[in-house]
């Protein structure tokens, strides 16, 4: 029991301390004193049940032996499950902390230690985010999110953001009137949820499995619904009093200690400890190549490596049936492609979970008029948060759960806004800005129309031309926030809020 408890417990907690020093001091001016680091990582061998292969088994200690020859101090590794804890063993500082974004930060304010972060670590698949996962039971008639409203779902405690406070965000957004029952751990909210006291429950994204191995939850007896967007994993802190030279040492020796394998793998992790970097709490669906041309549009994307060795290794394989017309959309969880049938009759969109290759799901729908260069969709899935937009060539748009594939709403670009076909089909994706989907029905009374992300209704359309085959962009332009894109005529401008547009010249 007590290694499932410290596994519930979802926190991972690195401390070092500085011998003889007073509390939240920084470390003594000796170069040679030793440092007293504290693991509580749930997922650290110690403190975790050992019983899936590859997780829940992480060695904090060659990664203690490289730091100590980088930095030419001892450090003294201790576990422990919190920073009062290690407070009350004695420790005499707070110098470094590495653990659960979420908790460290609450641990930090209650006990008056500034923190500022410095490094998250990968998992094996290279991902430094995590999310809550909505789980019911699998013979549910609960298949979304939606059918939640009046039932009874468990989350976690306000230290766990994953699983409080962006579960709540996750039913706010929806409009879902559901009962959240907040537990003092998430221990206990699995507890409530396996003796069927509530409908649902939120735990953190990698547990399901070690709820199963450990034998909380009877195995494959539940369902993933739903999940929230995600957040920071586990980061490197450092004390704002520590002296930036020593700061300095330690960030040189986590990046060299990231390059070296061994270590990696003892931390079950891809690529060890790697910069912060300032988009992974975006909301846009985590870290990955998202939209058309990547996040954000931009065609860039920090995390792609220099180069690509000679023969790369190839994780996995899968067969599609139609042709490639649209991009591919991924997160470090998902892949997601549009696809048609091998008849030309049905469009078919899919996710892959991106770790395996396992098809997760298939949205298809009845498209089998002729058009050129064949009927498949022509247009980039994009992903927001915990939903995926689909829209195929005829103009038919679905907003579905990323996690499950289930309708949230639909629109018809053609009956809704009077539009046509174009020759080669719908090809511009929809933009999405904020709480804004942005479309191009192309018809003289909706040129341009943005969407509640939420439901699907209207919020604005704007009389123009025909719709062209560019996706359109949205930033900063002549000191104007405003959409650029191509219709028939030309390039044009929109103010997102007013639908007030202009033409190429720039006026209104």
């Amino acid at each position: 029991m007590k290694a499932i408890r410290v596994v519930l417990r979802s926190v991972a907690i690195l401390v070092v301390c500085c011998a003889g020093a007073t509390w939240g001091q920084q470390a003594d001016s000796d170069a040679k004193s030793m440092l007293n680091l504290v693991v509580m990582d749930p997922l650290s061998l110690p403190l975790s049940c050992a019983c899936v292969d590859g997780i829940g088994q992480r060695r904090y200690e060659p990664l203690v032996e490289h730091l100590e020859a980088a930095i030419g101090r001892k450090i003294n590794l201790v576990y422990e499950e919190s920073l009062q804890l290690a407070k009350r063993r004695g420790l005499p500082s707070i110098d470094l902390v590495v653990g659960k974004r979420s908790v460290v930060l609450g641990d930090a304010e209650a006990t008056g230690v500034e923190l500022q972060a410095s490094c998250d670590l990968t998992d094996r698949h290279g991902a430094t985010e995590i999310r809550g996962v909505l789980l019911v039971t699998k013979n549910s008639a609960i298949d979304s999110v939606l059918q939640l409203a009046g039932k009874k779902v468990a989350i976690g405690s306000p230290e766990h953001a994953e699983c409080h406070a962006l579960s709540k965000e996750l039913f706010r957004s929806r409009q879902i009137d559901a009962s959240l029952i907040g537990h003092d751990s998430l221990e206990s909210a699995v507890y409530a949820f396996a003796d069927q006291e509530v409908d649902a429950v939120v735990v953190t994204d990698y547990l399901p499995p070690l709820l199963e191995a450990c034998g909380k939850l009877e195995k494959n007896a539940t369902k993933t619904i739903a999940e929230t967007r995600p957040c920071r994993g586990v980061q490197f802190f450092f004390a704002a009093n520590l002296p930036s030279s020593v700061q300095e040492s330690l960030n040189s020796a986590i990046a060299s200690a990231a390059a070296d394998p061994a270590i990696n793998d003892a931390l079950e992790s891809q690529g060890g400890f790697v910069p912060v970097t300032s988009g992974a709490d975006s909301g846009r669906g985590g870290r990955g190549w998202t939209d058309w041309r990547g996040p954000d549009r931009t065609g860039q994307f920090a995390e792609l490596p220099a180069s690509l060795d000679d023969q790369p290794k190839v994780l996995w394989r899968t067969k599609v049936t139609g042709p490639a017309m649209a991009g591919i959309s991924a997160t470090e969880r998902w892949v997601v492609v549009a696809d048609k049938s091998a008849d030309f009759q049905q469009d078919l969109f899919r996710a892959f979970d991106a770790a395996t290759g396992k098809s997760v799901w298939e949205v298809r729908h009845h498209a089998d008029a002729r058009m050129e260069y064949t009927n498949a969709p022509r247009a980039t899935p994009v992903i927001v948060a915990d939903r995926v937009l689909l829209q195929s060539a005829f103009g038919k748009l679905m907003c579905v759960e990323l996690a499950t594939g289930r309708p949230i709403w639909t629109r018809d670009l053609v009956a809704d806004f009077g539009g046509e076909v174009p020759t080669w089909g719908f090809s511009v994706p929809p933009l999405v800005v904020g709480d804004r989907v942005v479309v191009a029905p192309g018809s003289a009374d909706a040129s341009l129309a943005a969407l509640s992300l939420e439901s699907g209704a209207t919020l604005w359309k704007t009389k123009g031309h025909a719709p062209a085959y560019a996706p359109f962009i949205y930033g900063s332009f002549g000191g104007r926030k405003q959409i650029i894109g191509y219709d028939s005529p030309g390039l044009g401008g929109w103010d997102l809020a007013t639908s007030v547009g202009t033409d190429s010249a720039g006026k209104e």
